[in-house]
């Protein structure tokens, strides 16, 4: 559980930092859907229809009690469909720090070399692209993944705030 609220903390702070706007934040609280059917990741070999349909779900059981669910569930089908600009700039940070826990987790001594080609195919922002090009050279103190991470993103944001407004 502590894993699932540390990965929602560094989106609240990631996220409108890359995309400019609290409107991307939103899209976030998916994160809490994790806590309901876990992280599911490609080599679980769940069928990316199926994925969606589970998460869908899980947005659907967090949302329902909220004041203003309604539109909070209507930018989760924005986010998993990648339907604007925003929500798929969203979804290739959700795969960019994908790419940035498996550097946190290498340096751990743990093999995750298959998460970088899977994060690399699902980035097409050329800022992102460049971040994580720059992350994978690895030429930093990779303890401080996150912390590099950070700075990268923010260097990002004008680039972003003219390629999403």
């Amino acid at each position: 559980m502590q894993d699932i609220v540390i990965e929602q903390l560094k989106q609240v702070f990631i996220t409108p930092a890359i995309c400019g706007q609290l409107r991307c934040f939103s899209f976030t609280i998916g994160l809490s859907l994790e806590s309901i059917v876990g992280d599911i990741i490609p080599s679980d070999g769940v069928d990316p229809v199926e994925k969606s349909r589970l998460e869908t779900e899980a947005m659907q059981s967090i949302t329902n009690p909220l004041l203003y669910g309604d539109k909070v569930m209507d930018l989760w089908l924005e986010y998993d469909h990648g339907v604007t600009p925003r929500a798929r700039v969203a979804k290739q940070l959700d795969k960019l720090d994908a790419g940035v826990m498996a550097l946190v987790y290498e340096d751990l001594g743990f093999d995750v070399s298959e998460l970088f080609p899977y994060a690399q195919r699902k980035l097409t922002d050329p800022a992102l692209i460049h971040i994580f090009d720059t992350l994978v050279r690895r030429e930093h103190d990779l303890a401080n993944s996150h912390r590099f991470y950070f700075s990268l993103l923010a260097e990002a944001r004008p680039i972003h705030d003219a390629y999403l407004s």
